[in-house]
């Protein structure tokens, strides 16, 4: 016999579309409450967390809003503020920044930056640079 026979077997499998991604929950954490020092930047301030479910048409995260509500002296003691992510990595980092430096927050403030969410739980940080004139 020459030649190769081939045999057609019915193939039978389901594909799952997935499920589109939803906001499920956001809380903030203040993990570190470390005295900082007159003239450093950085200086980690709060931690905010975003968990989402889904997989399909990831949605971005794109406006955060603030407020120096606590601080004594924010004019005086903050020179700006940034915000960082981390994406799914939950240890403080300042690699990613979103949106645009605030320079002299002061009462409410707002950061914008588009930032495409992962599945899980999505992590930012908000940070202070104190200048060298604040008070102590």
């Amino acid at each position: 016999m020459t030649g190769v026979q081939t045999c057609a077997l019915p193939i039978s499998f389901h594909v799952d579309p997935g499920t589109p991604m939803s906001y499920s929950s956001s809380t903030t954490t203040q993990n570190n409450t470390s005295n900082v020092d007159v003239g450093t930047t950085n200086n980690e301030v709060i931690g905010i967390e975003i968990v989402t479910t889904g997989t399909v048409s990831p949605i971005d995260a794109t406006s955060f809003t603030f407020n120096t509500t606590g601080t004594t002296d924010p004019t005086n003691d903050i020179a700006n503020a940034t915000l960082w992510s981390t994406g799914t990595n939950s240890t403080f980092a300042t690699t990613t920044q979103v949106g645009s430096v605030v320079a002299n927050p002061n009462g409410s403030f707002t950061i914008n930056g588009t930032v495409t969410l992962s599945t899980g739980t999505n992590y930012f940080w908000l940070t202070y640079d104190v200048p060298a004139t604040a008070t102590v």
